[in-house]
Parts: structure tokens; sequence; C-alpha cells
């Protein structure tokens, strides 16, 4: 289980986070295991046989393990592997965990439950400071953590049934192999405690960042020769991947408009008749048991919600049906459309389309409620996408997996060409679906693949900006040695307060772990090496305050930050005997995890599985729904 937590833990406190609200997000309506046959066969190993039942199953299964805790985890069971056999992986992990007895009966599941929210507890307790880090905080933390996931597991329960369980069960059987697998690894006393140093031998600090920007009114103006050699040196280059960091290979975007159907604007304009409802309250006494002044609120608010409901599913086919016209007037290519670059006189406009579904709407209720229609004429990044207001925090499902409206930048043919899924310019698409219950329906105007910048001209006031920011950095970093000496003479807070509007955080820090990496970026590493280093030469057995200023500081250069770090060491939780007897067990594990595998080594990817099995695919497992028209 450790091995598959450290791989689980970058994503953990995430996690932690989401699960304050996971059980409101739980989908109204999961993927259920289909009853029917079970369809043609899709693929055959050695000893059995995977029919297009069976993916569809493993798809219900990781979707519930995503609306239980996060996504990251089916990531982490699946060995971090991304790509559209993900279904097909699982299936074959559940086979090997089965086959060697580590799948236990559905009360197993609970296992992964309680390890989950220990693990949970441990990684916000390492936020909070030393003196705060007590066994009865960390319970606490567990104790919250444990009720958000038996919320959720209730809510997932009532939809499921025994189905949730066992997929936990077989969850953990998968964890109980790869763990069982890694266990097998010999390692040495010494290799153990060093390893649990790496991880559990921390140092609480201080610390501030002193970045060059606050320098960058010092630095001249670069010439037009400079500007383009530094573009031209960088613009192949992604940002983030390139030194310090810079680069402006230009990401994919696109531009959007929308339609959106506000579920709450329709269901206030519902109106409910009183013999209809008080029909409803005599015909179903069993779910309303008080006098109907009782229940009156309960029940016309069940009739108000199906009223709603149908005048929505209503709404989608008026929407689906002008899209689906436009979409007939292109010429097939392929499964695509042959979209000509004045599409937008071919198509019928949103605001048409939203005349059409107050018509229909008014039809239905007696009151108009008029879609709202937007757009974005400028380019937006996947990230823009994501913040954008409703439509930002919608999904749409793809197949059984409920995608987010700020990937499906990835799934524009025009974007990623033929392995795009749902999208092209210029034709509508949807519905997607907000939490709050609106439907959206986009079309994307615009869309350009990531690539280099045109010219200097797209991303000038960036490469000015970042020259000017280099030079103030390398200045900043000639001075390295005046500005130690004087935090070893005042203190990091005396320091930074002579930069209004900086701050000092404090938290530890570890050498595999730190609370605060916001400017470190690429230097992160050798930053946590310095600090630890500093720090493991202090006197453990002397309180930390004792020991001289000088000895405590640790002024390191961040170059892909732009800026020095500066820290104050202010105490030092070093590894103890009894510490490491007590994780004996756990940092051998850890050990075994810190040595990297080459993929060709991993006995759970997908590739190893396909041949250690003999499998043979004789179809491709299509996603149905795929919202595409």
């Amino acid at each position: 289980m450790l091995k598959f937590l450290r791989k689980y833990n970058k994503f953990i406190l995430v996690v932690g986070g989401s699960l304050l609200m996971v059980v409101f997000l739980v989908p109204q309506a999961l993927t259920q295991s289909s009853g029917a046959t079970r369809g043609p066969v899709a693929a055959r190993y050695d000893g059995g046989t995977l029919r297009e039942r069976d993916l569809f199953n493993a798809g219900s299964e990781l979707q519930m393990i995503d609306a239980l805790m996060g996504p990251d985890l089916r990531r982490a069971l699946l060995n971090m592997e991304d790509g559209s056999n993900e279904r097909l992986h699982w299936l074959l992990l559940v086979h090997e965990a089965e086959r060697a007895g580590f799948v236990g009966g559905p009360s197993s599941g609970v296992e992964i439950v309680t390890l989950l929210s220990q693990q949970l507890a441990q990684s916000m307790a390492q936020q909070l400071p030393a003196e705060q880090r007590d066994p009865a905080t960390i319970e606490s933390f567990a104790s919250f953590y444990a009720q958000q996931i038996a919320s959720t597991r209730d809510a997932l329960l009532a939809q499921r049934g025994p189905e949730v369980d066992r997929t936990l069960s077989r969850a953990m059987g998968v964890i109980r192999m790869s763990e069982a697998y890694g266990a097998r690894a010999r390692i040495s006393g010494p290799e153990a405690v060093a390893v649990a140093e790496d991880f559990f031998d921390a140092a609480d600090i201080d610390l501030g960042v002193l970045s060059a920007e606050l320098f960058l009114d010092e630095s001249p103006q670069p010439t037009e020769e400079a500007i383009l050699a530094h573009f031209e040196r960088y613009r192949d280059v992604t940002p983030g991947q390139g030194e310090r960091g810079i680069g402006y290979l230009q990401p994919a975007a696109v531009q959007v408009e929308w339609l959106t159907i506000d579920r709450q604007r329709v269901r206030r304009a519902v109106e409910i008749d009183r013999i209809e409802a008080r029909k409803r309250w005599t015909e179903n006494r069993g779910d309303y048991p008080g006098e109907f002044d009782v229940e009156r609120e309960n029940v016309y608010q069940a009739l108000r919600e199906e009223a709603t409901d149908r005048v929505l599913r209503d709404v989608d086919q008026v929407v689906r049906a002008a899209i689906l016209q436009d979409v007939r007037a292109f010429p097939e290519l392929g499964r695509w459309r042959a979209v000509p670059a004045d599409w937008r006189g071919g198509v019928t406009s949103f605001e048409e389309i939203a005349s059409q579904v107050a018509n229909r709407i008014e039809e239905r209720i007696g009151v108009r409620v008029e879609p709202v229609v937007q757009r974005r004429n400028e380019w937006l990044r996947r990230t823009d996408l994501g913040a954008l207001p409703g439509i930002g925090a919608s999904t749409m499902r793809i197949g059984p997996t409920s995608v987010p409206f700020e990937s499906l930048i990835f799934e524009v043919r025009e974007v990623v060409g033929e392995n795009a899924r749902v999208a092209q310019v210029g034709v509508a698409f949807g519905p997607l679906m907000g939490a709050n219950g609106n439907m959206y329906y986009p079309r994307f105007t615009d869309a350009r693949p990531a690539g280099p910048a045109e010219s200097v001209e797209q991303v000038r006031d960036e490469v000015v900006r970042n020259i000017r920011l280099k030079q103030a950095y390398d200045a900043l970093e000639a001075r390295i040695d005046e500005i130690r000496d004087e935090v070893r003479r005042i203190g990091v807070r005396e320091y930074m307060q002579r930069h209004p509007g900086l701050q000092v955080r404090e938290g530890p820090v570890t050498r595999r772990s730190i609370f605060e990496s916001e400017s470190l970026s690429d230097d992160e590493i050798a930053y946590r090496q310095a600090i630890l280093s500093a720090a493991q030469k202090l006197d453990p057995t002397r309180q930390t305050s004792e020991a001289p200023l000088a000895d405590r500081v640790v002024v390191v250069p961040i170059p892909s930050g732009f800026a020095l770090a500066l820290v104050e060491i202010k105490g030092r939780q070093p590894l103890t005997r009894q510490q490491f007897d007590r994780i004996a067990s756990r940092a051998n594990l850890l050990a075994v995890s810190n040595r990297a595998f080459v993929p060709d080594d991993e006995p759970f990817s997908l590739d190893r599985l396909r041949k250690r099995l003999n499998v043979r695919e004789t179809r491709v497992f299509e996603d149905e729904d795929s919202g595409v028209f």
C-alpha cells in the first residue's frame, strides 16, 4: 500500500480538498452495468475472453473510483499510464490480482478507505507548524476524511448497491499485488535508514523569496537585436522546460461560443397545479406520510423537478435538431464533416436556436425563458476555458467518462487531428452538464494547435520582460554574498520587512517535500538539500534558537524562479531510533518504491500484461456516447 500511496501522494492534498464537496457532485446517474448480452468479443487472452460489455463495466468501475476518491487514484492504480485503453488495462490488472489471490470479499474494500483517510491525515498534518502536529490532530484529520469518504460511498451505494464495495475490493487487490511485487526486493538496513531520513527527518523554517521582479525597473530596455536573438533561441521551447523556464511555444487555443440553458430559471417558471399536487399526495402516502398541508412543499418540489426535467428534455431535442440540421448540410468527410472557412453563413446562429428554445419552453409552461448566448473571440488556452463562468465547471460524458470542459480542447479536430473524438470548428455539440443542472451547448469558432509563435510580435511583451528579468536576476545573484551576510546578521523576517508586501512563510521541509514550492521550479531538489544539510549540522540536543544565527541561515539561488530563497531554520525534527523502529517496515517499502523501474521492468504496465497474457484485440472498442452529432 505504501508504494502505491507514494505514487498517489503528489495528488493527495488535492484529493483531500475535493473530498469536501465530492459527495455533492456524485453523478446523478452513473453508468450502469449493462444487463444485455455480453456483445461481440473485444479481446482474447490466454485463459479467457473479454467482450464489449466487460469493457463497458470496467469503465463503470473506474468511474466509481473517480467519484469516490478522484481520478488520480485511477491513474495510480493503472501505474500512472494514460490512454484510451485504460478499461482493458484495468480488467487485466484485476484478472492478475484475482488469479494470485489478492482480491478479497466485498468487505475488504473498506481497507482502502481507512488507509487513504490515514494518508490524507498525515499529509495534511505535515502542512501544520510543528507544535500543532500531535497525534490527536492527526486522528481528527483521519476521522474527518473517513467521514467524507464514507458519505460519498453511501451515496454511491444508494445508486449502485454491492457493485461499489466489489469495485473497492478489486482496487485493494490490485494495490496488494503491486506491493507484494515490490516487497520481494531486498533492502539493506543502511538504505532503509537513509530513505527514512529523506522522508521523515525534517526542519521547520522561515522562508522568504526575494524575486528579481522587485528590481525589474532597474533593468534597462533591451535592443531590437537582443529581442530577436532571444526570441529565436526560445521560439520552439515549451514554457517551463527551457533554460530558467523560458519558452515561447504556444499552447493549443480556441475561440468559443456557447448556449446556456439555466435549469433554475426554468424551474422557477414552472407552476404546479394544486389538484395535481393533492392527487400525488393521495396516491403516494408512503412517500408523504404527513397531512397535505405538512407535505405540501415536498410534493410541490417533486412535481416541479419532474416538470423541469420534462421541459429540459424537450429543450435538448430542439437544440439537437437544429445542430443536426446544420451538420447534415456539410458534406461527409470520413467521421467528420467538410466545414468550409465561411461556415457561419451555413449554420443556425445560437441566437436563433435560443429563440426556438424559448418558444418551446413557452409552449410547455406558458412562460418564456430565454437562454443566454455568450462568445469569447480571444484565444483561450485550456486553463482559460476552465475559468469561464458557468460552462468552465461543466463536464461532458464521453463513453463512461466525465470530461471537464477545459479538457475538450484536446478533443477538437483542428487541435489534435484525427485523434479528436468530439468536436470540430463550426459544429456545435453537447450538452455539457453543470453541477447545478445547467445545460451548455458550445461551438468552437476557431482553433489552433500547439506550435511556435508566428512572430516576435505575438510574444514581444513576454520576451522583453524575460530579458529584463534575467538581467535583474543576474544583478541580484551577484549580490548573494552581501545579502547572505546581512540576513545572517538580522534574520529573515527583519530583512524581508525592508520590502513592503513580501511575506515570510513558515513550515516543514524534508529532502523529499517542502511546504512551499511556488517559486522553486526545477531547483527544488537542490533547495531542499541545502536546507537539510545545514539543519543536520545543528546540535539536536540543544534548542535550535541557541545556535548562532549565521549557522541557521541559508540563502539559495533559484535560477528558474529568478529569485533567491532566504531561509532561517527555526527547529529540527530529526529521525530518532525510536521513530525508525516504529516505521521500519514503512521505510523498507519506501526504499523499495524509491528504486526506479524502467518501463520494460514494470510488471503491471499494459504492455507487459499484454505480452504476458498474450492479449489479442479482435476489434477496437469505441465510446458510443461521445456527444458528436
